[in-house]
């Protein structure tokens, strides 16, 4: 695997989700609407195969659409799953409580859409961007999900090693890739790590998405995609 590590911005992201669209963990002043109800089924899939898969190398986990939330003021898209499936089944109605939080608020301008990172064999991973009111700042979420069992993959669960061992990994990774960045805080190597978020993570078929919140980096969200051989000894790929 190409040995390169991609830092975006988050006004690359923008256009990418405007072409296409974890557990959500608390960030820097979270928009209020973004209140997610618990996963209504097991949280961690049953078994994650220990040989590495890419998305080209296996078939697509699901078929997934486009839920545009139908309310005035708001321009809300949401991943809806095509199938029959539980896991399916539980993953849209995560999805669905979400879509109502969102139409619960309907006195305040919300703009929120989706990109699907990954869906390969039985997992697909997606980034969410919220943006609550006209000159707030882009907040991110991200799941990963088992579409089988419908189960929520944590970093922990993907780790083969402590929270305190890969933490240190992925911050050194992230600080190496955005060495030289213009654009950062005084301090960001610093706040790279005291403002990780263990669970602000998604899959690419390239390598493991990780994001920080706009006003912890940077002024604007911060991601970085660090290649799957960087981590290799310490992840386990899902299937």
């Amino acid at each position: 695997m190409k040995r390169i590590i991609t830092a975006l911005v988050a006004a690359t992201l923008v256009a990418s989700l405007a072409a296409c669209g974890q557990k959500p963990q608390p960030a820097p002043q979270p928009p209020a609407t973004e209140q997610t109800p618990q996963i209504p089924a097991q949280t961690q899939p049953d078994v994650i195969p220990s040989a590495e898969q890419t998305q080209e190398e296996v078939p697509q986990a699901v078929e997934i659409a486009r839920n545009i939330i139908p309310a005035e003021g708001i321009h809300v898209a949401l991943p809806i799953l095509e199938g029959d499936g539980d896991g399916v089944q539980i993953i849209d109605q995560y999805y669905d409580n979400i879509g109502q939080v969102y139409q619960s608020h309907l006195d305040e301008e919300i703009t929120a859409d989706f990109t699907v990172t990954y869906n390969a064999g039985q997992t697909i991973s997606v980034l969410r961007s919220i943006v609550l009111g006209e000159d707030a700042d882009e907040t991110f979420r991200a799941e990963t999900f088992d579409v089988t069992t419908g189960g929520l993959y944590t970093s922990d669960f993907l780790f083969t090693v402590d929270e305190q061992t890969y933490t240190e990994r992925l911050t050194g990774l992230v600080a190496a890739a955005l060495d030289g960045q213009e654009g950062l805080a005084l301090e960001w190597e610093s706040l790279c790590v005291s403002t990780f978020d263990k669970d602000a993570f998604y899959l690419t078929p390239e390598g493991y998405g990780v994001f920080y919140q706009a006003g912890t980096l940077a002024q604007t969200p911060v991601q970085v995609i660090i290649p799957y051989d960087e981590i290799s000894d310490i992840f386990t790929m899902p299937n």
